[in-house]
């Protein structure tokens, strides 16, 4: 486990909930305070307790650090640190932030080249940090798709206007001649894949041995079955599944490729092609096993 977070300017500390290990922490910013010369800004401060925590501790811990203790954490960098229940209304701030700059951009004359520029430089990346690390609704990135495309064709409340190109058309990539807007859920998608490679490959980062210890501790990533826990580890289970569909080894001396279980020929793995029980020791066959060396 961990203790601490740091992020920018911003510190997030974990204790167990009693006097005795929240006394320690506290003390620290006292002699912090005192050798700095500073002094921290304890009502900009927030405890939260998980949801069996008496009531009577809770209130003994802020008294002692004199922080208010609240039920919901609210938002960082634009994001609900919780949420139960991931829904459209969850969203519906990140729908008036997009809302709010089409509003100011539609009462400047701006041309189609103008507008392509500001969605693409602008208006999408305001939706990236949230796909990274939870699956947007459908209803929420068909809205904000529905929003660019009234935007680019000047559509209104008060006027309506023709689209001149299908969507599909217009979110297809720069280098097959297209406009290059990025489709919401397709994106979504593809931050959710990135993460799940990270977390594959970088076996040693914060986050991966955070996700193994609490997930799947005998086992590998991508071979989890694991789909109990927290919204993140949900989206991150997404980004793993659409993530297998394109891996594939490349094949050198083939010994540490399953045979039957890993997927490096077309379509899928070769134990999914055929039917019957196979020997316990023939699920452990290396693809080396089959290879014959035509050169002795």
């Amino acid at each position: 486990g961990f203790n601490h977070i740091l992020f920018a300017d911003d510190i997030f500390l974990f204790a167990k909930a009693n006097i005795q290990d929240c006394t320690t922490p506290f003390n620290l910013f006292l002699y912090f305070c005192e050798v700095s010369s500073q002094i921290c800004n304890a009502t900009k401060s927030k405890l939260f307790f998980s949801w069996n925590t008496h009531s009577d501790t809770q209130c003994s811990i802020s008294s002692l650090t004199n922080m208010p203790f609240v039920q919901d954490l609210g938002k960082y960098l634009g994001m609900p640190l919780l949420t139960k229940r991931k829904s459209t209304p969850t969203f519906q701030p990140l729908l008036d932030k997009i809302h709010t700059r089409i509003h100011a951009w539609q009462s400047k004359l701006l041309s189609q080249a103008g507008k392509l520029t500001l969605i693409i430089s602008i208006l999408s990346p305001l939706i990236y940090y949230q796909m990274q690390t939870i699956v947007l609704p459908w209803s929420t990135t068909s809205s904000i798709d529905r929003s660019t495309r009234d935007f680019l064709w000047g559509d209104t409340q008060t006027q309506g206007h023709v689209y001149l190109i299908n969507w599909d058309m217009l979110t297809k990539p720069k280098v097959r001649v297209r406009l290059g807007i990025r489709d919401s859920k397709t994106t979504n998608d593809a931050f959710l894949m990135n993460q799940a490679w990270r977390i594959w490959r970088n076996l040693h980062s914060l986050l991966a041995k955070f996700l193994s210890q609490k997930h799947y501790q005998t086992t590998d990533f991508l071979q989890t079955t694991s789909h109990t826990g927290s919204h993140l580890w949900k989206a991150l289970l997404q980004g793993r599944d659409l993530l297998q569909g394109s891996l594939r080894w490349i094949i050198r001396n083939g010994c540490n490729i399953n045979f039957w279980t890993d997927h490096w020929i077309p379509p899928r793995p070769i134990r999914g092609l055929i039917h019957g029980l196979l020997l316990p020791h023939e699920y452990e066959f290396k693809v080396a096993r089959m290879i014959i060396d035509t050169y002795q």
